[in-house]
C-alpha cells in the first residue's frame, strides 16, 4: 500500500484578511497558534519513481526530477487522501502577499499576482516565510484557494440536501390541444397574475391535421385549468383558446415559432388568456420584467424576417429573410406592453451588421426607476459577435445610451437594484483579455480574464460604468437556453444572488476575482481599509471614510486586489458545473457559492428562504439525486439564504416513463409560494403519493405547464418514512419499503413507472438504491444507466441530422447489442464484427468472412425514422418515447 509523507501544499481560506502593520516585516517561518483546519480542498502528490511513496503537496512545481506529479483525482483513485493538513509543513506560517497593507496568503509567486510578496521566496519559487510582527494574521496552507489550475479537487458535501420534509405542489395549468406548441422561456409576476413568455406555433399543417381540429372551432392552441388534487384531470377546469396562424416551411423549422404570452390567476391556476404576435420567420422571446407598479412590461427577445406587434408598425431585419431564414443574421427586440399585454412601442435592438450570417439577441431586459428600459444582449457583424448594453426611453425606445464592448462575448440578464440607485447588475461572458484598451480591444469591460472564457458577474451605473465586477475564470456558460435571474434579495438586504451553468466546467474556482475594491487608505501608513470593511449597508463614498484617511475608488493603484478578500468561496465541480452564488450588492464580496446540475431558475422570497429549480435525469446535488429517469424530470431545491447549504430537493415528471417535464423559470407569489413555468410531453404528471395528474394521450404535444408549490403551507412526509430526522443516516424507513431517491416504493416494485423496469425495489438487499431485477441478466442488460431488452441494439437519434442527413433519424449499431449470456452492462460485438471505438454509424467493421445472410440476432436497418428517443426541443420538433401507460401503483404504495 501506497504510504502518505506530509509535506507541502494549500488551503481554504480563512474568513477575512489581516493587515496592518507600519513596523519592519519580520520574516520567518513558525508554527501557527489555533491555525485553520482541513478546508475540504484535495491536493496532489509527487510520487517516487524509485520507492513509489506518495509526498502530499501544493502543485507540481513540489516535484523533483526523481519524482512524477499525480494530481489530486489521481490520488484519490489511488485510494490515499492529501489534504491541506498534509502539505506546506502545516500547522507552519507560509508566506505573506500584499495589496496596499492587505494581507492575504502565498506558496507561489502566482499566489499573489495582483499584490506584493513581503517576504522573500526560498530556491525553487516557494515562499515558506511570513511577516510574524505582532497584530498581523499568520497563514498557513489551510487558507490558501482551492484550485483546479494547480489540480485541486473539492470534497462533496455529505451533510446537505437531507431534509425529508417537502412542499406540496397544489396545481397545474398544461396546454391541452394537440395542434399547438408552446416553449416558455421566461415569466413575470404581476401582483397574483404570472404573465409567462416564450415560443408558440401550430402543429395543424401535419398530415393528421382534420382528425386534430375535429371540435376545435378553428383554434388550433388551447391552456387548461387547473389540474388539481381534488381535480386531477381538470374535468371541472377553465380553458381559454387562440387561433394560431399555421405555417409549412420546408422541413423542421424554428422559422414556424412566433412570440407569445399566456397569463394564469396564481390564485386559483385558472388561465385568463393567450396572447401572439408574429411574423414571416422566427420570432422569439428571451427576457421579461415588470415595472415597479406592475402597470407595465417590458419584453426582448430576437426575430428574423419582420415582426408586427398589433397596432405598430412593422419592424423588419437588417438582412431580410421570411420563410426557412435559416443562415440569414438575426436582429432583436424590445417592446412595452401595459398590464393587459396592448403593446405600447416596438423597436429593433440590437441589429446585426449587413450580410451578418450570425444573430443579434437582445437577451433581457428591465426597468429603471423612471420606467427607461435597460436592455443586455449582443450583436454580431460579419466577422465576430460581442456584447452589448443599452438604455432606452420609456416613452419610445429611443436610445438614450448604448455600450459596446469588444472583449465581452454576451450579456444574458439584468436586473435593476433595490436601492433606489438605479443602478443595474448584469450577468455575461468575457473573452480572454487584460481589461486594457488595444487596437484589437478598443472599448473592453474593464475587467480581466486570464482564461479562454469567463463568468462575469457586475453592478453597473445608471450610464452604463462599471462600479464593480467578480469574473470566474473558466466559466464556460453558453447560450443554450436559461439559468435564471440575478436575484435580488426579497428581504431587501444588500444582497443579489445569481445562477450560472458551467460556472465550474474546468473543476473548482474561486470567486475571489476581478476589479479591485475601493476603500479609505491611511493618510500615515498607506495601509487601505476595503471598502467590505468600511460599510456594508451602503456604497461606500468619501463621506465615508474616517479622520486622518482618503478615499480611493477602484479604479486607484491604491485599490485593493480582488483575491486579498481571501474569502474561500469557489465554485466546484464536485456534483456538477453549475453554481449558484451569493455576492454583497455595494461590493461585489462573494458570500457563498453552491453547486448544482440542471439549473434553470432561482427565486427570493419575502420569508428570507432560496429557492432554486431545474430538470434532468438523476441529477446530483451533492451526496443526493433526483431519480434516474429515462425522461427529464423537474426538480425543486431548498437552501439555507444566510449559509448556501442545501436543504431539500424534490423531483416530479412523468408517472410511465415517457415525455420529459422541464422547466425554464421560476418566481414567487405575493403569499409566499412558487410558481414554476416550463413544459411536459407526458400525458400523466406525478406530483407526489397523493397528487398525479393525468389527460388523454390524444392531447398530448409539447404542452405548455405552470405549476404552483405552496411554499407558505406546511410541508410533508414520504408515507414510507416513519421517523423522518432530516439526516439520512438516523432517517427511519418502514420495514418492506424503499426510499429511493425522494421517492417511496413497495418491496418488489420495479422502476418501469421511471423506465427502469429491470430494476426493483428489495429491502432485504436495500432500502436506500435499487436492487437488480430477476430479468437482468436474463433477458435484459442494464447499459449506460439503461435498461436494454436481449438482441436490442446500440443506438441515437440524430436530431441534427449531421451523422445520416436524417434530421431525427435513429441510427443503429450494426454489431453491438445486449446479450445478458456475455455482459448485463456492456455492449456485446456479434461474431463477424470488430467494434472500433468510433462513434455510431463508423462504431462497427465487419470481418472478411461476414456474409450478407442475417437472422433475428442481426442488426436492424442502420436508420430508421425516428418513433422513439426523449422529447427535444433543437428544433422544435418533437420524438415521443413509445410505451403504454404504466400504472400509479407502480411508483407509489
Amino acid at each position: 500500500m501506497l504510504r502518505l509523507l506530509l509535506a507541502l501544499a494549500l488551503a481554504a481560506p480563512a474568513a477575512g484578511q489581516a493587515p496592518k502593520s507600519t513596523a519592519t516585516k519580520d520574516c520567518q517561518s513558525t508554527v501557527v497558534t489555533s491555525p485553520a483546519g482541513d478546508n475540504g480542498c484535495n491536493y496532489g502528490a509527487c510520487k517516487s519513481l524509485t520507492g513509489g511513496t506518495l509526498t502530499c503537496a501544493y502543485d507540481s512545481s513540489f516535484c523533483g526530477s526523481t519524482e512524477d506529479w499525480l494530481t489530486a483525482q489521481d490520488v484519490i483513485d489511488a485510494g490515499e487522501e492529501c489534504t491541506c493538513e498534509h502539505i506546506l509543513n502545516y500547522p507552519n506560517n507560509i508566506g505573506t502577499c500584499s495589496s496596499s497593507g492587505v494581507y492575504s496568503p502565498m506558496a507561489l509567486a502566482s499566489d499573489c499576482s495582483g499584490g506584493t510578496a513581503v517576504c522573500e521566496a526560498e530556491p525553487g519559487g516557494h515562499y515558506m516565510m511570513g511577516d510574524i510582527q505582532s497584530g498581523v494574521k499568520q497563514f498557513t496552507s489551510c487558507d490558501l484557494k482551492c484550485d483546479a489550475s494547480k489540480d485541486h479537487r473539492y470534497d462533496v458535501p455529505t451533510d446537505t440536501y437531507q431534509d425529508c420534509e417537502f412542499y406540496q405542489a397544489q396545481w397545474a395549468t398544461l396546454g391541452q390541444a394537440p395542434t399547438g406548441r408552446m416553449y416558455p422561456r421566461r415569466m413575470v409576476m404581476m401582483d397574483d397574475m404570472a404573465v409567462v413568455g416564450g415560443y408558440v406555433k401550430s402543429t395543424s399543417m401535419e398530415s393528421d391535421y382534420e382528425e386534430n381540429m375535429k371540435d376545435r372551432n378553428g383554434y388550433d392552441f388551447e391552456i387548461r385549468g387547473p389540474f388539481s388534487r381534488s381535480d386531477p384531470d381538470a374535468s371541472e377546469g377553465t380553458s381559454v383558446h387562440e387561433d394560431l396562424k399555421a405555417y409549412s416551411p420546408p422541413g423542421r423549422s424554428w422559422d414556424e415559432y412566433e412570440m407569445g404570452f399566456v397569463k394564469v390567476d396564481t390564485t386559483t391556476g385558472v388561465p385568463q388568456d393567450i396572447i401572439h404576435f408574429g411574423g414571416h420567420g422566427e420570432d422569439g422571446l428571451w427576457g421579461i420584467h415588470a415595472n415597479s407598479d406592475n402597470t407595465k412590461i417590458v419584453a426582448s427577445g430576437y426575430f428574423i424576417g419582420n415582426l408586427t406587434l398589433d397596432g405598430l408598425p412593422t419592424i423588419y431585419t437588417v438582412n431580410g429573410g421570411m420563410n426557412n431564414a435559416a443562415g440569414l443574421g438575426m436582429d432583436g427586440w424590445v417592446a412595452t406592453f401595459d398590464a393587459n399585454l396592448v403593446p405600447g412601442w416596438l423597436t429593433r435592438w440590437p441589429e446585426s451588421g449587413v450580410g451578418s450570417t450570425d444573430s443579434s439577441r437582445c437577451m433581457d431586459v428591465d426597468f429603471d426607476s423612471s420606467d427607461h428600459i435597460y436592455g443586455v444582449g449582443y450583436q454580431c457583424s460579419t466577422d465576430s459577435c460581442v456584447g452589448v448594453m443599452s438604455k432606452m426611453a420609456a416613452a419610445d425606445g429611443s436610445q438614450v445610451w448604448e455600450k459596446v464592448f469588444t472583449d465581452a462575448q454576451h450579456f444574458e440578464r439584468v436586473s435593476t437594484s433595490n436601492d433606489d440607485s438605479d443602478d443595474f447588475f448584469v450577468r455575461g461572458k468575457l473573452f480572454t483579455t487584460t481589461g486594457e484598451p488595444t487596437a484589437e480591444n478598443p472599448t473592453p469591460f474593464g475587467v480581466a480574464c486570464a482564461a479562454d472564457d469567463c463568468g462575469v458577474i457586475a453592478r453597473m451605473s445608471s450610464d452604463g460604468a462599471v462600479i464593480w465586477a467578480r469574473t470566474i475564470e473558466g466559466a464556460d456558460w453558453s447560450m443554450r437556453y436559461f439559468s435564471g435571474e440575478i436575484e435580488l434579495d426579497a428581504t431587501g438586504a444588500p444582497y443579489i444572488y445569481v445562477a450560472m451553468k458551467d460556472a465550474a466546467q474546468t473543476g473548482v474556482v474561486s470567486l475571489d476575482s476581478g476589479t479591485p475594491y475601493a476603500g479609505c487608505k491611511d493618510d500615515t501608513t498607506g495601509v487601505v481599509m476595503p471598502a467590505y470593511e468600511v460599510s456594508t449597508a451602503k456604497m461606500v463614498t468619501a463621506s465615508d471614510c474616517p479622520s486622518g484617511s482618503t478615499f480611493v475608488d477602484t479604479d486607484s493603484a491604491d485599490a485593493v486586489w480582488a483575491a486579498s478578500a481571501n474569502t474561500g468561496v469557489h465554485c466546484a465541480r464536485h456534483s456538477d458545473d453549475g453554481c449558484v452564488m451569493k455576492y454583497h450588492a455595494y461590493t461585489g464580496l462573494p458570500i457563498w457559492a453552491s453547486t448544482f446540475g440542471g439549473l434553470d431558475a432561482i427565486v427570493t422570497m419575502a420569508d428570507g428562504s432560496l429557492h432554486a429549480i431545474g430538470d434532468g435525469r438523476g441529477v446530483q446535488f451533492d451526496s443526493v439525486y433526483t431519480p434516474d429517469t429515462t425522461t427529464s424530470w423537474t426538480w425543486h431545491a431548498e437552501l439555507d439564504a444566510t449559509t448556501g447549504k442545501g436543504k431539500s430537493v424534490k423531483a416530479f415528471g412523468s408517472a410511465t416513463g415517457s415525455g420529459s417535464t422541464v422547466c425554464y423559470d421560476a418566481a414567487s407569489t405575493p403569499g409566499g409560494d412558487l410558481i414554476i413555468a416550463g413544459y411536459s410531453a407526458a400525458t400523466s404528471i406525478y406530483f407526489d403519493e397523493s397528487f398525479t395528474l393525468t389527460y388523454p394521450e390524444e392531447n398530448q404535444e409539447t404542452q405548455f405547464m405552470l405549476m404552483k408549490v405552496e411554499t407558505s403551507g406546511t410541508k410533508a412526509t414520504p408515507s414510507c418514512i416513519s421517523t423522518c430526522t432530516n439526516d439520512r443516516s438516523t432517517t427511519v424507513i418502514e420495514a418492506g419499503f424503499c426510499y429511493i431517491d425522494g421517492l417511496c416504493y413497495a418491496d418488489g416494485v420495479t422502476g418501469e413507472s421511471l423506465g427502469r423496469s429491470c430494476k426493483v425495489c428489495d429491502p432485504s438487499k436495500s432500502q436506500t438504491s435499487w436492487s437488480d431485477g430477476p430479468t437482468l441478466g436474463v433477458t435484459e442488460c442494464f447499459i449506460d444507466g439503461n435498461c436494454v431488452q436481449a438482441a436490442e441494439f446500440d443506438y441515437f437519434t440524430d436530431r441534427g441530422g449531421r451523422a445520416t442527413g436524417c434530421v431525427y433519424c435513429d441510427v443503429y449499431s450494426e454489431c453491438r447489442a445486449c446479450d445478458p449470456a456475455q455482459s448485463i452492462t456492456e455492449w456485446t460485438v456479434n461474431d463477424g464484427y470488430t467494434a472500433t471505438g468510433e462513434a455510431m454509424p463508423n462504431d462497427c467493421l465487419a470481418d472478411d468472412t461476414t456474409t450478407d445472410t442475417t437472422d433475428s440476432g442481426d442488426s436492424p436497418d442502420r436508420t430508421t425514422a425516428a418513433s422513439g428517443g426523449t422529447l427535444s426541443e433543437s428544433d422544435g420538433a418533437q420524438a415521443l418515447v413509445a410505451g403504454a401507460l404504466a400504472p400509479l401503483a407502480a411508483l407509489l404504495l
